[in-house]
């Protein structure tokens, strides 16, 4: 079967749980943690502000009453 040329984002998730996952001593604890973190971003995980772990959305009315400068 021919290899594509670039890799598609199955083959690049794949790749990164590899290394997140590997037991290889050919393998940095730093390059874990950085395919972890790739992962995270792919996946959103460290965009999350709130600690509602049950989806709730929290409203946050920070803007001023008086909207005129007075």
């Amino acid at each position: 079967m021919p290899r594509r040329a670039v890799a598609d984002e199955k083959e690049i998730l794949k790749n990164f749980t590899e290394i997140m996952r590997s037991n290889s001593d050919d393998v940095k604890p730093s390059d874990k943690m950085k395919a972890a973190e790739f992962l995270a971003k792919h996946y959103a995980m460290l965009d999350k502000k709130s600690d509602d772990k049950n989806g709730n959305v929290m409203i946050v009315d920070d803007i001023p009453q008086n909207l005129d400068g007075d």
